[in-house]
């Protein structure tokens, strides 16, 4: 196995890349240990070891913490692995095992998003915040059914900010307006809503 080159990511760390396009974020010290040197050759051995042993179990601890401290979609999280100097392969290989003990599940993460978020924001908006976040149409189909979601959602919203009261003129009712509209409800649905308490 030949190392095509060394990368310095920081002080402690180094990305090194082989010529089978793999490539794993390692210490300067293990570097050190498993003799391992710019356009040198290492063992497919020493490779596993270094591969499987090293790098795909710090990328299953690196992820598990990540986890801890913030629930994320396989997307998300496979990104901040990319970022962090994971390989394709290794980020593939701990997804696909967090997968399998539920540490990520992106059904749940949306079904949790979408309870949270239901009171404050449009059908619409939801959808489109947890596709940027990797969460697949067929997903969001299951979860988000309620045709009549948007209009129960805006009054609710209405509601909790006191937006007919905060309509008291003309400017005020175009603020609130454009507050509701950046929520994602269409500019129709807002103006029937609010026609009973204010005409514009």
């Amino acid at each position: 196995m030949h190392i095509v080159r060394i990368d310095k990511k920081s002080d402690k760390k180094q990305i090194v890349y082989f010529d089978n396009d793999t490539f794993c974020p390692l210490y300067t010290s293990e570097i050190r240990k498993y003799g391992i040197d710019a356009d040198a050759e290492i063992s497919k051995d020493t490779y596993r070891e270094v591969y499987d042993m090293v790098v795909q179990k710090r990328a299953k601890l690196r992820a598990m913490n990540i986890l801890q401290k913030f629930d994320k979609t396989e997307r998300q999280l496979s990104e901040k692995l990319l970022q962090d100097g994971y390989d394709s392969d290794t980020v593939c290989a701990v997804i696909e095992y967090l997968k399998s003990y539920r540490y990520i599940d992106d059904y749940r993460y949306a079904e949790n998003y979408y309870e949270y978020h239901c009171e404050t924001e449009s059908r619409s908006a939801i959808k489109n915040k947890l596709l940027q976040k990797g969460i697949s149409a067929d997903i969001l189909e299951q979860i988000i059914t309620d045709d009549l979601y948007d209009d129960t959602a805006l009054d609710r919203l209405i509601e909790k900010k006191q937006i007919r009261e905060k309509c008291t003129d003309a400017e005020s009712y175009r603020k609130q307006v454009g507050f509701l509209i950046r929520k994602g409800f269409s500019y129709d649905l807002i103006r029937r809503k609010l026609s009973e308490n204010f005409k514009k």
